[in-house]
């Protein structure tokens, strides 16, 4: 489940000490990797396409990505929920294109980056969390993906509960 972001080094080059998790969501949705290293936690998307920011509006080939764009936020948001309090505040999301355009911060919220850009930018982070810290946070991950297997009904245990309310009704 964890892997070192070296190993997706053709998708995204980062700086040493960083990890990648999948994220703990139950459906797929718009984080496709969470980033944790001294410097916070990330939740990334990956863009393809001509991606530019107009007037604080995240643009893709042109369209306006509003709508996406606060998704990517609200379930940054759920994730920071699973951290202890002391580490939410450094939980950001972030949407990586090709290039190596520095770091734009996008309303509301969000920053976009390029990712040849974003190694050093990952170096560069103050350091918001100790190596406990960072232990505690793919933690709290790890075990919220375990949960959402654990969670998820199997079919007879949906046949069993319906059965059971029908018997309660009757």
């Amino acid at each position: 489940m964890f892997k070192s972001l070296r190993e997706h080094a053709t998708v995204l080059e980062v700086a040493p000490g960083w990890v990648v998790v999948d994220p703990p969501s139950r459906f797929p949705g718009p984080v496709e990797h969470v980033i944790v290293g001294s410097g916070g936690v990330l939740a990334a998307a990956r863009w393809s396409g001509d991606v530019t920011v107009v007037d604080g509006v995240l643009h893709q080939n042109g369209r306006r990505r509003e709508l996406q764009a606060a998704d990517l936020v609200r379930e940054t948001d759920a994730l920071a929920g699973l951290l202890r309090k002391e580490h939410r505040q450094v939980v950001a999301p972030v949407v990586v294109t090709r290039g190596d355009h520095p770091p734009i911060k996008v309303a509301p919220g969000l920053v976009l980056i390029g990712q040849d850009a974003l190694a050093p930018t990952l170096e560069a982070l103050t350091t918001h969390l100790g190596p406990d810290d960072t232990a505690d946070v793919l933690g709290r991950i790890a075990q919220a993906r375990a949960r959402r297997v654990d969670e998820l009904p199997t079919q007879a245990t949906l046949s069993a509960a319906l059965n059971a309310d029908r018997t309660r009704r009757r």
